[in-house]
């Protein structure tokens, strides 16, 4: 085999199948997410004791709601806020690695543009999961929510496709943009949420 004839070989390597998109990568995504103590505390811990100190009120045990209690409602208000949070977060995390050069760097990797937003995407709502699963464990297990056994369940999954649109706000940004200012143009986005 001649240099010529390698070199060609390289250059018609193949692209990786899904544009670089893995699992495995995924995991190492939400892996290094929770190891941020700040975005652990305010997407995870926050609204849990947010729903510890407002919605398990002993007054709203006994008041009731459409088919529960008023702390039902509470604990799906605030989970609620918790998955917005944390897709907030990550997209506002897409900005800062950008700032940071993060994405000029992965331009060298066969990873295609759309895999790695793909994987930010899913990193968010993993988080959002976390922060929702996280609130509602909570209300189980103080036994002050009440309200149907299938509105347990359907309460959960029902905000997906808006928390998918909400985790690609940091995108939207441009890669001009500095970083503080995308954070905070996430959070100007997000205000009206929190009333």
């Amino acid at each position: 085999m001649t240099a010529q004839s390698a070199l060609a070989a390289a250059l018609e390597r193949q692209p990786p199948p899904l544009g670089g998109f893995s699992p495995a990568i995924v995991r190492l995504e939400v892996r290094r997410l929770l190891r941020n103590r700040r975005t652990v505390i305010l997407a995870i811990i926050l609204p849990v004791l947010f729903f510890w100190g407002f919605g398990l009120n002993n007054s709203y045990v006994h008041e009731t709601a459409g088919h529960g209690n008023v702390s039902a409602v509470e604990m799906i208000s605030i989970a609620l806020y918790g998955a917005v949070a944390a897709t907030a977060t990550c997209g506002a995390m897409v900005s800062i690695e950008r700032a940071a050069g993060w994405s000029r760097q992965l331009r060298v990797t066969p990873m295609s543009p759309a895999a790695y937003v793909v994987i930010k995407m899913l990193t968010s709502l993993v988080l959002a999961a976390c922060a929702v699963c996280a609130v509602y464990l909570v209300g189980a297990v103080t036994n002050k929510v009440s309200m149907p056994a299938d509105l347990w369940v359907i309460t959960v999954p029902t905000p997906r496709p808006a928390l998918a649109a909400m985790s690609r706000t940091g995108t939207w940004t441009p890669e001009a943009t500095k970083a503080a200012a995308a954070a905070s143009r996430t959070d100007v986005a997000r205000a009206p949420l929190h009333f």
